[in-house]
């Protein structure tokens, strides 16, 4: 039995093999097409998979065929893909056009708008009426008939599969081949003249002198990631070991397994290169105060971030001992976890009261692990030839059930394995029976061999895939802010910071980080990253990112021009020289270690503050004088020709994307006695702004913008006002540059009513109205308030 690696492989050569022929029916000269391809022709950096062109080497055009299936992972691919088009557009000897194909995918919508953006054409299969069946046509086609043939023999039996003269022929497969072909036509006509103007900018950036910068390693993230594994008490037993020097009695367990700590004659001492690193770049005090920091922080739901960490993955990394034990219940059940019903029931069983089920077989009554499903992931990564070989992916395509497990984040796997969540009994099923056919490959005599390896997994899945890599867990950002507070620097944080790729695309939400603005003229950017994994992915996909950021698409000159603004990074973790250089080259103007954030304040220090509140004044103090003439004081010229009057208001509100809504409703309400912060652009279950009214004892409200044109339906209001009872909350906001269907007032009236909900409806005339409160008429020209972006 082929793995599900090793029949993803071929399908992949299959879907490949399926684009050449489409281009060679499609009018395109057989001896132009080439593929496979052994060589990359100079000065191409994308993925290649079929080359168009005089030769393999000198191509005119490329297309790169994508399988994006992990929703987790596809914003990390977006920005390696843009540095990989940016070298091949910057340094390729010749103007070469790139097309990117996409079968399956897992890839958001307006993410895949962006991706369009970036390539000259691109087709997404999936997206298309006859996608979905074209892909499944592939899989049970490469199992049936092209499973361990070449490359030229797979094209061979594809072509036979379509020729209606042959014996082999398909009509199904003919069908779909022939819409398949149709566009990749559409796709291969498309040019994207206009980004011409973006690669000399980015060329330009290339050749600039940078000053060399040596590598060297940290470990904030990762060490204190792997710190927070030791309790308080052992905590305190390690610092006096720092301080005297002698070894540490009774430790837990687990840490030695775990190899954190090892033991020798006198006691244990600590063994992790990353908690030792972390050791030399912050003291007792600093690592406690920051740990306190991460504490304070809190989830959407109001929860420590580090109760969090801890629920969802620091206990059961503490219960690794306990995987030892519960290879023994797999191994006395053998004979009944290989049949389906056995193995469902057991997944069921141990979801219920999984404490309860491996009663015999848990050494430490805190566990509170999905073990059976847990256990069976890692023994079938285990008989894979590497660690990666299986996953949710892999899981979901299996059970039939990609979108639920394997794709978009996978829906509903994660809050049914942290025993949060029921499973749907089609799913359960699914999972049982693929995990039971799996577990009969494997003889049973050979689980104790396995047993070694699979504790391993557990150990690298909980603590490198899910602790280390948790997404609320940000340290390094944690201390910056920290350091900019206190020496009172101005800043904002951004979650979606904008990119000429969004802006040309004109995409509502795309690939973000974290992003902090100094606010200095021109505002400084911040960005931080501590690679989990592979330090170079990580440098592709920042490279990628600053030099998005540091360019702006003009809509009006249909031209990127460069975006004024200073970028800085800060990196942790390990770097190579060679990464350094390119994330300068690319578009940082320094980049600053973990240890030297307070070069970095100084830094920051020496740009200029934004404040032209004077300027403000001037133009206010003007503007009145001017109110009845038709002249425009040169002051008033300086700024904008045009006062800021009820149309230009209208205008401005027109022209802003959603996050810049968002950011116009937040400063109303900052004027008006709020304090509040936007939400995370992913997660915020439909709230865009938490806020509390100072004025009132520190009252909560939750805040939702909708940047529409279409009249707001009522089941959207239904859904704010549900999301606003499970959050506890009574007061909110729901704001649209649109109108409200009717019946809307009317349940409202029920909220309050029934549940003592409050909500108020600003539509676009309100919204209008709330900005002449704030932007009094004519105080404020219109690229004044763009100037100063509402004081964020």
């Amino acid at each position: 039995m082929s793995s599900g690696q090793d029949i993803s492989k071929q399908v992949y050569k299959f879907q490949e093999g399926l684009t050449k022929l489409a281009l060679m029916s499609s009018g395109v000269p057989e001896d132009q097409v080439f593929w496979p391809v052994s060589h990359k022709p100079d000065g191409v950096s994308v993925d290649v998979d079929v080359v168009i062109g005089l030769s393999e080497t000198e191509p005119n055009k490329i297309i790169s065929l994508k399988h994006i299936t992990s929703g987790k992972n596809s914003e990390t691919q977006f920005w390696r893909m843009v540095r990989e088009v940016i070298d091949t557009k910057s340094n390729a000897p010749n103007r070469i056009n790139i097309y990117n194909i996409i079968f399956d995918h897992s890839i958001k919508k307006n993410l895949s708008k962006i991706l369009g953006g970036l390539f000259d054409g691109q087709l997404i299969v999936e997206d298309k009426n006859y996608g979905h069946e074209l892909i499944k046509v592939c899989y049970n086609y490469t199992k049936v008939k092209m499973m361990g043939l070449g490359d030229e023999a797979s094209c061979k039996s594809l072509e036979d599969s379509l020729n209606s003269d042959s014996l082999n022929y398909d009509p199904h497969l003919a069908i779909l081949f022939n819409k398949f072909k149709i566009d990749v036509q559409k796709c291969l006509s498309k040019n994207h003249y206009s980004q011409n103007t973006l690669w000399p900018l980015i060329k330009e950036y290339h050749n600039r002198q940078i000053d060399e910068k040596k590598s060297r390693i940290t470990s904030l993230k990762r060490g204190l990631a792997k710190f927070l594994i030791f309790d308080e008490d052992c905590r305190r037993k390690v610092y006096n070991y720092l301080q005297s020097g002698q070894k540490i009695k009774n430790l837990p367990e687990y840490l030695e397994v775990l190899e954190l700590v090892c033991h020798t004659i006198g006691g244990f001492s600590v063994k992790d290169p990353d908690i030792i690193r972390l050791f030399d770049i912050m003291s007792k005090s600093e690592i406690e105060g920051l740990i306190n920091a991460i504490d304070a922080e809190k989830t959407k739901k109001g929860e420590s971030i580090l109760a969090r960490m801890t629920k969802l993955y620091i206990d059961p990394i503490r219960q690794v001992g306990n995987v030892k034990n519960f290879y023994q219940y797999i191994y006395e059940n053998y004979e009944t976890l290989v049949k389906p019903e056995g193995m469902i029931n057991a997944l069921r069983d141990c979801q219920k009261d999984p404490l309860g089920m491996l009663s015999a077989h848990v050494t430490n009554g805190k566990s509170k692990t999905l073990w059976v499903f847990t256990y069976m992931m890692e023994l079938i990564k285990a008989m894979g030839k590497t660690k990666q070989s299986y996953g949710l992916a892999l899981l979901g395509r299996d059970t039939g059930y990609s979108y639920e497990i394997g794709t978009i984040g996978g829906t509903v796997i994660t809050p049914w394995v942290n025993l949060e969540k029921d499973l749907d009994k089609s799913i359960l099923d699914a999972i049982g029976t693929v995990f039971a056919a799996k577990l009969k490959t494997i003889k049973k005599e050979k689980l104790p061999e396995l047993m070694q390896q699979i504790q391993q997994g557990y150990i690298d899945t909980y603590i490198e895939n899910k602790l280390i890599p948790y997404r609320l867990y940000d340290p390094i950002g944690i201390l910056f802010k920290k350091e900019l507070n206190k020496e009172g620097i101005s800043y904002i944080d951004i979650p979606a910071y904008p990119s000429c790729l969004k802006e040309y695309s004109n995409a509502n939400v795309g690939a973000t980080s974290e992003v902090v603005e100094i606010q200095t003229h021109p505002p400084a950017i911040v960005l931080w990253q501590s690679p989990n994994k592979n330090p170079r992915d990580k440098c592709k996909e920042f490279s990628g990112r600053i030099a998005m950021h540091i360019n702006t698409w003009n809509s009006k000159s249909q031209v990127f021009e460069k975006r004024n603004i200073n970028a800085y990074m800060i990196l942790d973790g390990k770097w190579s020289d060679k990464d350094i250089q390119e994330l300068l080259r690319f578009g940082f103007n320094n980049v600053f270690y973990v240890d030297e954030i307070p070069k970095l304040i100084d830094e920051i220090k020496t740009l200029v503050p934004e404040d032209i509140s004077p300027l403000i004044e001037r133009v206010n103090a003007v503007a009145a004088e001017n109110r009845t003439k038709k002249t425009v004081h040169p002051i008033i010229k300086k700024v904008s020709s045009k006062l800021l009057t009820d149309f230009d208001r209208r205008k401005f509100l027109d022209s802003l994307n959603e996050t810049e809504f968002e950011k116009l409703m937040l400063h109303c309400y900052s004027q008006q006695g709020f304090s509040g912060k936007l939400t995370p652009v992913t997660g915020d279950g439909g709230i865009d702004i938490d806020m509390l009214d100072i004025s009132k004892d520190g009252e909560r409200w939750l805040v939702q913008c909708k940047k529409y044109s279409k009249n707001i339906p009522i089941r959207d209001i239904r859904d704010f006002m549900g999301t606003l009872s499970r959050e506890g909350v009574k007061f909110g906001v729901f704001a649209a540059t649109s109108n409200f269907t009717s019946g809307a007032d009317r349940d409202i009236k029920k909220a309050k009513k029934k549940a003592g909900i409050e909500v108020i409806l600003l539509n676009r005339e309100s919204i209008l109205e709330k900005m002449r409160d704030v932007y009094t008429v004519p105080e404020v020209t219109y690229d004044m308030v763009l100037k100063v972006k509402f004081e964020w």
